[in-house]
């Protein structure tokens, strides 16, 4: 019986979330935060940022793009509904992640570039 397909709906993992962190949350919330720590690392790797805007446009562009081969969306998408926007807005006025050292583990280096992402989200843009 173990190797059957069940059909799962969006409802119920959603159900299954909420019920599970007591926290207003969807699956869309995990494609999300995914989206915005990919376009982070992809914007920080393209550094020093550029002082031109027409050459920081290109990098934001390939992050877009980068990230919407990931999530298997369209770059339209991923902007309009998945990339945290601050993450651009910091990159275009200068700000990026410190890209973590190479760690042995993909998850001590997802969860170092995670702990960036928040830390940039944190930013106030007025403190320059």
């Amino acid at each position: 019986a173990g190797d059957s397909w069940s059909d799962v709906k969006s409802s119920t993992v959603n159900e299954y979330l909420r019920s599970m962190s007591t926290l207003d949350m969807s699956a869309k919330d995990f494609r999300t935060w995914h989206a915005t720590v990919l376009m982070a690392a992809v914007l920080a790797w393209h550094t020093p940022v550029p002082r031109s805007a027409t050459a920081r446009n290109k990098a934001v562009r390939a992050g877009y793009l980068e990230v919407s081969e990931a999530l298997g969306n369209t770059p339209a998408v991923c902007k309009s509904s998945y990339v945290d926007p601050r993450v651009v807005d910091l990159y275009h006025s200068g700000t990026v992640i410190s890209l973590p050292p190479r760690k042995r583990s993909d998850d001590a280096m997802r969860s170092a570039l995670e702990k960036e992402v928040l830390d940039l989200l944190r930013t106030d843009p007025d403190d320059d």
